[in-house]
């Protein structure tokens, strides 16, 4: 039997009062043909050691999913003290290193074509338009993670897929 595609909604929202003022928004995103979903609670020990969260591939299967397809990807530090480092890898080789704290949740919607990275230093990327950019990224083919601290760190994973 074939799995029958669903469409999966997303939403953020903050608020706030200030001096008995409320500021906020909520956005409400759906990604639609959605057909595969991975969720998972992954122990990223604390130390050296590098974990994979997930690949990017041509070759699909367990934790490896095609860039194309791949619609959207939350990863939660679960964790109440320790932050954890994201590092994402395009094609190219290039590497980006974020500092996700504690309690807080990193989106990634996109993979195909989505990560540029300064290749030099110097280089300067700002201003850049919607054609240099698809000419100049790449698509992003690994996500790993690293605990800070002295304790591991649970990380929950989401990956949706078409």
């Amino acid at each position: 039997m074939a799995i029958t595609a669903s469409t999966l909604t997303t939403t953020v929202s903050e608020t706030i009062t200030l001096n008995g003022q409320t500021f906020g928004n909520t956005i409400t995103k759906t990604h639609a043909g959605i057909k595969d979903v991975l969720i998972r609670t992954i122990v990223v020990p604390h130390g050296s050691t590098i974990t994979s969260l997930y690949t990017v591939s041509s070759t699909e299967g367990g934790s490896a999913f095609s860039p194309t397809d791949l619609k959207y990807v939350r990863i939660t530090n679960t964790d109440t003290t320790n932050a954890l480092s994201i590092f994402i890898e395009n094609e190219a080789g290039h590497e980006v290193l974020y500092k996700l704290n504690a309690g807080c949740s990193f989106v990634i919607n996109g993979h195909e074509d989505s990560l540029m990275v300064e290749a030099t230093s110097g280089t300067d990327l700002s201003g850049d338009n919607d054609g240099t950019y698809a000419a100049g990224s790449a698509a992003i083919v690994s996500v790993k993670a690293q605990a800070f601290g002295s304790a591991n760190v649970d990380v929950e994973l989401l990956v949706a897929s078409a």
